[in-house]
C-alpha cells in the first residue's frame, strides 16, 4: 500500500511532503517506497514530533528535510523554498531553553573538519560544492551539517551560517 502522493509539474515529481510518523506508517518502508518511485525528487517530512533521535533515523534513511508541524507557517514556506533551492533545512520551533542557554559552543570546541565546512558554508558554497572541495560525498557534508545545527543549536542553514560569520576566521 502506498501512503505517500506525488505532486508533478510538467511530468516531474519535485517534492514530496509526507508525515512519515502518521499512525500505521513504517517510515523505513514508506522513505525506500517514495525514494523507488521519485529518485530525484526531495522528501520532506512534516510532522508533530520533534524529537532528535526520530530525524536523526530519518536522515540516515534518506530523508532530505525536516519540518515541525508547530513552526508558524511563514517559516514553513520559508524552509521550502530552501529546500527547492538545495538547501538542508530542519525546521524545528526554538525552544526558549535553548535560547536562553548561557553555555554556547564556540569554535574551538568544534573538529577541524567541522570548522573546514562552517568556513565553506560561510562563503555561500553548496553541499555538493563543499564535497568537491573536501573530497567528501555531499550526503557526508549533509550529515555533517546537520550536526553541525544541532551542537550550534541554530534550526536552518542561514542561521548556521550566521553563526559562522560571527566566529570570524
Amino acid at each position: 500500500m502506498q501512503v505517500f502522493a506525488t505532486i508533478s509539474q510538467n511530468g516531474v515529481q519535485d517534492l514530496i511532503m509526507l508525515d512519515l510518523f502518521f499512525l500505521g506508517i513504517d517510515p523505513r518502508e514508506t522513505l525506500a517506497a517514495a525514494r523507488q518511485s521519485c529518485p530525484k525528487s526531495l522528501i520532506v517530512n512534516v510532522s508533530m514530533l520533534d524529537n532528535q533521535a526520530n530525524i536523526d533515523k530519518l536522515f540516515e534513511q534518506g530523508a532530505d528535510a525536516y519540518i515541525v508541524k508547530s513552526v508558524p507557517a511563514t517559516e514553513m514556506l520559508e524552509a521550502l523554498m530552501a529546500i527547492k533551492a538545495g538547501e538542508f533545512v530542519i525546521a524545528r520551533k526554538k525552544a526558549s531553553s535553548e535560547e536562553d542557554s548561557p553555555e554556547q559552543p564556540e569554535i574551538k570546541d568544534l573538529s577541524k573538519r567541522q570548522r573546514e565546512i562552517l568556513l565553506l558554508l560561510r562563503e555561500g558554497y553548496s553541499n555538493k560544492e563543499i564535497g568537491r572541495k573536501l573530497a567528501l560525498s555531499p550526503f557526508t557534508v549533509r550529515n555533517h551539517i546537520s550536526l553541525l545545527m544541532r551542537v550550534l543549536r541554530v534550526h536552518s542553514r542561514f542561521e548556521l551560517a550566521t553563526k559562522a560569520a560571527s566566529f570570524g576566521q
